[in-house]
C-alpha cells in the first residue's frame, strides 16, 4: 500500500475549488431524478438508490459537523458520487427509446439487451461523466483515465491479476455453496457486448469518482468507496453486497497501473472466467 500512496502524491491537483452552487445544483438534480424516476419507470433499483443516497447524505452531514476540517472533502465526495448516479439514471430513458426500435432479437441483444445494457445502453452516461468530470471537478480526461490512455504492460499485468483473483473467489464461493460442477462454455455474444459495456462501467466508477476521492482522501478510501458505489449500481441483494466487498481490487489495479484500462481488463478477465465456467 505504501507504493499506492507514493504514486498518489504525484497526481496533479487542480487549484480550482468546486463551486458550492454547483454542488447544490447537482444535489437537487440528483434528488429529483431519484424521486421522480421510480414513479415514471417503476424501477425498484432507483428507489433503492434514493434511500441509499439519503443515508449517505445524512452520514456525510453528521460527519461534516463532527469533523469540519474534512467538510470540503466530504462535499466533493458526495457531489461526485451523486453525479455518477445521476449519469447512470439518465441512461434509462435512452434504453427505453432503444427498445422501441424495430430490431430483431439478435440486434436488440447487441445494442441494448445484452450484459450491461448492450453496446449503446450506457454510452450517453459514460460520455456525460467524462464531460462533467472535466467541467465541474476539473479532472482532465487523461487523469480520469488514471494517467495513461494507452494500454501498456502494467495495465495488462495488474488487470489480469485482479480479474483472475476476483474470478477465483467468485467460483470458489459458488462451488462451495452448491453451484454444481464447472464446465467451460463461453457465452461469446455476451462477452463481445462486455467489451464496451464494461468500459462504460469503468468510466463511471473508476474514472472521475476514483480520482476525486483519491485527491480528497487517499487510495485506500477511494478503493473502498468505489467498491461500495459499484455494488450499489448492481442493486441491493447478495450479489451486490459481494461486489461491494470484492470490487475494490479493480480500483487497486487501476491505481497500480495508472490506467483505467487495467480496470477494463480486470472486468473482462473476471467475466470471461466466471461466465464461461459458471452456468
Amino acid at each position: 500500500m505504501h507504493m499506492l500512496e507514493s504514486r498518489h502524491a504525484n497526481l496533479p491537483v487542480s487549484s480550482r475549488e468546486l463551486h458550492p452552487g454547483l454542488v447544490s445544483l447537482a444535489a437537487m438534480i440528483t434528488a429529483g431524478a431519484y424521486l421522480f424516476m421510480p414513479v415514471i419507470l417503476g424501477h425498484v433499483v432507483v428507489a433503492t438508490l434514493l434511500w441509499s443516497s439519503i443515508a449517505a447524505g445524512t452520514l456525510g452531514l453528521v460527519t461534516a459537523l463532527m469533523a469540519p476540517a474534512r467538510r470540503h472533502a466530504l462535499v466533493q465526495t458526495l457531489a461526485v458520487t451523486s453525479i455518477v448516479f445521476f449519469a447512470l439514471r439518465i441512461a434509462h430513458p435512452w434504453i427505453m427509446l432503444l427498445r422501441q426500435l424495430p430490431l430483431g432479437d439478435t440486434a436488440r441483444f447487441w445494442i441494448v439487451d445484452g450484459p450491461g445494457g448492450g453496446l449503446l445502453g450506457f454510452l450517453p452516461s459514460a460520455l456525460l461523466i467524462l464531460w462533467l468530470g472535466r467541467r465541474i471537478f476539473h479532472v482532465p480526461v487523461a487523469e480520469q483515465w488514471g494517467g495513461s490512455r494507452a494500454i501498456q504492460g502494467g495495465a495488462w499485468r495488474y488487470g489480469a491479476l485482479a480479474g483472475a483473483g476476483l474470478a477465483l473467489v467468485t467460483l470458489g464461493l459458488a462451488t462451495t455453496f452448491g453451484a454444481g460442477p464447472l464446465r467451460w462454455a463461453p457465452p461469446w455474444a455476451g462477452l463481445g457486448v462486455n467489451l464496451l459495456s464494461n468500459l462504460y462501467e469503468e468510466i463511471l466508477v473508476r474514472g472521475v469518482l476514483l480520482q476525486v476521492v483519491r485527491r480528497q482522501w487517499n487510495d485506500r478510501t477511494a478503493m473502498v468507496w468505489t467498491g461500495l458505489v459499484f455494488g450499489l449500481m448492481h442493486g441491493w441483494d447478495a450479489k451486490a453486497i459481494f461486489i461491494m466487498l470484492t470490487s475494490w481490487v479493480i480500483a487497486w489495479a487501476v491505481i497500480r497501473a495508472r490506467s483505467l484500462w487495467a480496470g477494463w481488463i480486470a472486468h473482462q478477465v473476471a467475466d470471461l472466467l466466471v461466465d464461461s465456467l459458471l452456468h
